[in-house]
């Protein structure tokens, strides 16, 4: 028949497992090496916070299971009841940083895959500190469930100016053959590159050029 401390100290293993995993998750989440779309909310502030502030609490009842009464386990207990503090501080610090942050907004279909494997996404991208405008991304990203990515870089990246009406801008998106990706301006000129299907790494990038902003130039 096992020992009261060791009946007692089963429960632990699962807090310890599912804060380790936790843990490991939102770090992967944040790290995100090959861009998968399905990770993203869980690398969001409020998420972020809420596993930071989880992970002490369930060490705490591990520790409260596992180690006998005594000064061990009261610094312990202590030592992690005050984690928390810090970690809020410092999600609080990355809250303020993300206001005053350029805000993307819902991604726009802006084009797809003949074999519908690829979209094209505009996504809008509005900044605080710049009031003059706002700019677009457009962005390659593939269709594969949960598994979806989206490329490391965009394909172009236009300015839109509540000033100046004449800046150049992405009228027409298409998908054409050996993995290219056109793109249309409302002046009339046509832009191409390519992408790797593996990486999503796109060959070419497209903004405003700096002798002439009303054209599209590589960058």
């Amino acid at each position: 028949m096992p020992s009261p401390r060791r009946w007692r100290s089963r429960p632990a293993y699962p807090l310890v497992a599912i804060a380790v995993l936790a843990t490991g998750f939102v770090a992967y989440a944040h790290w995100n090496p090959r861009n998968h779309l399905s990770l993203r909310p869980v690398a969001e502030v409020a998420p972020t916070i809420a596993v930071a502030l989880a992970v002490p609490m369930m060490l705490v009842l591990a520790v409260a299971l596992t180690v006998a009464p005594g000064p061990l386990r009261t610094l312990a207990v202590s030592a992690l009841f005050v984690l928390p503090v810090p970690l809020a501080c410092a999600g609080l610090v990355m809250a303020e940083v993300l206001d005053d942050s350029c805000k993307p907004g819902p991604a726009a279909g802006a084009a797809r895959s003949p074999d519908g494997r690829w979209d094209v996404v505009r996504v809008q991208y509005h900044c605080a500190s710049d009031s003059d405008g706002y700019f677009d991304k457009f962005l390659l990203r593939s269709r594969a469930g949960w598994l979806s990515r989206e490329s490391p870089l965009p394909v172009a990246v236009v300015w839109h100016s509540f000033h100046n009406g004449t800046l150049a801008d992405v009228v027409r998106v298409e998908f054409a053959a050996g993995n290219t990706i056109v793109l249309h301006t409302w002046a009339g000129t046509v832009h191409s590159t390519t992408f790797d299907p593996g990486s999503l790494a796109v060959r070419d990038q497209f903004g405003h050029c700096e002798h002439d902003p009303t054209l599209l130039c590589a960058v």
